[in-house]
């Protein structure tokens, strides 16, 4: 089933790139990030006519930074672990679904406007 994105406003559009290039990485050899969720949102999309490609500088920034600030929260967490991880204005990031580090306090925008 693909989900019509045709509403989406080409501004709406650039958030179907991280999204995109977390997907595509999910699905390399040896991939840097593994993100299962975007894979599945990605492939429910019509993504024809859809900018999903950033350029190769802008994926790799993307995995680079996901990477880096999914290991900043494991160091956080495993120096702390009554540490809360808020993570604000985090779009279709996937870390929700799936979160870098098992921990109870990690959450997201959208989790946490639903439990409090």
């Amino acid at each position: 089933m693909n989900t019509n994105s045709n509403d989406l406003l080409p501004i709406s559009e650039t958030m179907l790139i991280p999204l995109s290039a977390r997907a595509a990485e999910t699905y390399r050899d040896n991939p840097l990030i593994v993100d299962e969720k975007s894979a599945e949102i990605i492939s429910k999309i019509n993504t024809e006519n859809k900018v999903i490609d950033g350029g190769n500088i802008s994926t790799h920034g993307i995995l680079a930074r996901t990477k880096v600030t999914d290991n900043e929260v494991k160091n956080i967490l495993a120096e702390n672990s009554d540490a809360t991880i808020i993570n604000l204005g985090a779009g279709l990031d996937m870390r929700f679904v799936n979160p870098p580090a098992e921990s109870p306090q990690y959450v997201t925008h959208r989790t946490f406007l639903a439990r409090y």
